[in-house]
């Protein structure tokens, strides 16, 4: 084994060693010649907000390397985590991986010009690292609806990618790019059994857009617990069959195989290391700050993104100049920033803007407005949304011993907030999206194998005295075979929000009158 050094001393060092026969050093020159590192694998995670980039780099090797989120950007500053990886493969001592993750783009709450400085940060970062990532993975949502066209997010970020990164970070001749399409479970069936059409869909993309044909693009699962995705050996069977993380991983050391041999080797000697074992994890924060010398291109970005002259954008000047100090100081966003975001989803004119309360629902849902946008959503475009008025349950009482809901309150509703799912709720409710088709069916042959499978199903573990429990036949649950004492259960889910209590839920007057009443 032997020590190589980094890319600025390496060429004295390859001139020193050419005839020692080393094998690290004949690897390391040709990544060198690539651009690439010469004792290093790094691995460069880009993505849009929620997509799950740091879910998809620590399902890859099994392990916590970066922090998680909840549908929003965890990340606020470029973060590199290294590890020590001596590779015995390549003959290089002090061989490592390093991951970088980065703030997630197309966050509302940060805005465009934050996007921008993002890219000219890492853009100043591998410039002084002095080589390319060998890896990029660019995370998606499956689910995304708005993919293709001129200005789709997702195109939008391409052509940053190209603009700002195209020199010392992405490599369009040996590429190093590979596309995570993330939440497979939670598309349609048709899509989970089959992805392909939205995988060629991705790579006609990228190749317009970026100029790398045939890029590898693989399906995820980041909640694969949620699911209950069916193992086998290290790797979980995706709905389309394929095996994860191990079509990642293989899509990884394919793009490296042939030509960069310090990043193939170094990854595909970890993978199995770091799935079994327990490695030290150093961390490196880099702010995002203002780079001086990149400022033209960010301005350039910004004029790309931003949409001429448009109609909300003058109702939206015309409502700023009603707004309060107050409500001016609230806002995120200025009327030219927020006509832009507007103008991405689609909403130029008047005639764009939902009319009916599901689409107004999903119009909040996009913006993710603060309190200040609200307030000039609703004087400039007379906008506002609406109160969740669905019973779904929620503060209700459960008769467990009758397995239905009761008609006592017992949370009040408290202060209505705007949540992050478009709608106004109860401030100590947590909405979020949750958007999944869900089937389940079982067969009992007796009641009492009929309350174990309900109180499973129901996460309760009681004492095997539950005869006081009375789950029989459910409307829409249970289909009863002529014939037989056989009840079979077939339920059909469509989910679409998942909601959460908090613990400072405030307790109904009902409640309170009831507990009150108890015999002491």
């Amino acid at each position: 084994m032997i020590e190589i050094p980094n890319r600025d001393k390496f060429p004295s060092f390859a001139q020193n060693h050419a005839a020692s026969g080393e094998k690290g050093v004949s690897a390391a020159c040709d990544s060198y010649k690539l651009g690439r590192s010469t004792n290093t694998a790094s691995i460069l995670l880009l993505g849009m907000t929620g997509a799950g980039k740091s879910h998809t780099i620590n399902n890859l090797f099994s392990k916590v390397i970066t922090p998680v989120g909840d549908g929003v950007s965890c990340t606020k500053d470029i973060m590199e985590f290294t590890i020590q990886m001596p590779s015995q493969n390549l003959g290089i001592s002090n061989a490592k991986i390093e991951v970088i993750d980065t703030p997630g783009f197309g966050d509302t709450e940060d805005g465009l010009e934050f996007d921008a400085r993002v890219l000219a940060n890492i853009d100043r970062l591998f410039e002084s690292k002095q080589y390319k990532p060998n890896f990029i993975i660019l995370t998606v949502n499956i689910n995304d609806k708005r993919l293709d066209g001129k200005v789709a997010p997702f195109v939008q970020l391409l052509l940053s990618l190209k603009m700002l990164l195209g020199k010392n970070v992405l490599d369009t001749t040996n590429s190093n790019l590979v596309v995570v399409l993330t939440h497979l479970c939670g598309a349609i069936p048709k899509l989970q059994r089959d992805p392909s059409p939205k995988k060629l869909l991705v790579q006609k993309i990228v190749h317009e857009n970026l100029g790398i044909p045939n890029v590898p693009v693989e399906v995820v699962e980041n909640c694969f617990e949620d699911y209950e995705l069916e193992k086998k050996g290290d790797y979980f069977i995706l709905p389309n069959k394929e095996y994860f993380p191990r079509n990642l991983y293989q899509s990884m050391v394919g793009i490296a195989q042939t030509v960069d041999p310090v990043g193939h080797g170094i990854v595909n000697e970890a993978y199995p290391k770091l799935q079994s074992g327990n490695f030290p994890i150093l961390e490196q924060e880099y702010p995002i700050v203002k780079v001086t010398a990149s400022d033209i291109i960010i301005n350039d970005i910004m004029r790309m993104k931003i949409s001429t002259h448009t109609e909300l954008g003058d109702n939206l000047s015309q409502g700023w100049n009603q707004l309060s100090q107050t409500e001016r100081d609230l806002c995120r966003m200025k009327p030219t920033e927020f006509s832009h975001k507007l103008s991405v989803l689609g909403y130029k004119t008047r005639s764009d803007l939902p009319k009916t309360k599901k689409d107004i629902i999903v119009f909040f849902r996009e913006l993710s407005p603060d309190k200040g946008m609200e307030a000039l959503l609703r004087k400039s475009l007379g906008l506002e949304a609406p109160n969740f008025t669905v019973d779904l349950y929620i503060g209700r009482a459960y008769e467990l011993t009758k397995d239905r809901v009761e008609s006592s309150v017992v949370l009040s509703p408290g202060t209505l907030v705007l949540s992050n799912v478009g709608c106004y709720m109860p401030e100590y409710v947590v909405a979020s999206c949750c958007p999944e088709v869900k089937f389940t069916c079982n067969i009992a042959h007796t009641a009492q194998e009929m309350r174990q499978q309900r109180l499973k199903e129901l996460k309760i573990q009681v004492s095997s005295g539950t005869s006081g429990l009375i789950f029989g036949h459910r409307d829409g649950y249970n289909i009863f075979s002529q014939g037989s004492n056989n009840t079979f259960t077939a339920v059909y889910e469509k989910r679409i929000l998942k909601l959460e209590i908090r613990h400072n839920a405030p307790i109904s007057q009902e409640l309170t009158s009831v507990l009150r009443n108890l015999p002491t």
